[in-house]
């Protein structure tokens, strides 16, 4: 059975979260999806791994991955105060809501940066890089 590109918009289809994740700024097809095979042919026929082609979508993803690093430190310190968390929570809910642009890159940074502290910093430090040689 030949592999299809997944319909990205509305819900005719699967939800693509299901299929592809971020890794940082790179997108990846989920490992444990039984439609593995359509998030690599979604991310090799838009190019979504290719730095040189996209390099729009990843200065836009690299953008998320600074931006989510800063407000989850807020949200995550303990000295803090709980307002600070608060507002730090709101502004992370508002880059993975459904109406942002961006929003399966944001969520996948949070579970990194939950998970595998190492990792995101490590991610982190590959985006804001790339941001810095685009300026």
């Amino acid at each position: 059975m030949a592999s299809t590109l997944i319909h990205p918009v509305g819900d005719c289809d699967l939800d693509p979260e299901s299929v592809i994740s971020f890794f940082g700024m790179v997108p990846q097809a989920n490992g444990n999806s039984p439609d593995f095979h359509r998030g690599l042919v979604t991310i090799a026929f838009f190019a979504l791994d290719d730095i040189d082609v996209r390099s729009d979508l990843f200065l836009e993803r690299a953008m998320i991955s600074v931006t989510m690093k800063t407000w989850l430190e807020a949200a995550h310190d303990p000295n803090a105060t709980p307002a600070k968390r608060a507002e730090a929570q709101r502004r992370i809910d508002r880059y993975k809501s459904a109406k942002s642009q961006h929003a399966n890159c944001a969520r996948s940074f949070e579970r990194l940066f939950i998970g595998d502290r190492t990792a995101a910093e490590a991610c982190f430090k590959a985006a804001d890089d790339y941001r810095e040689s685009k300026s």
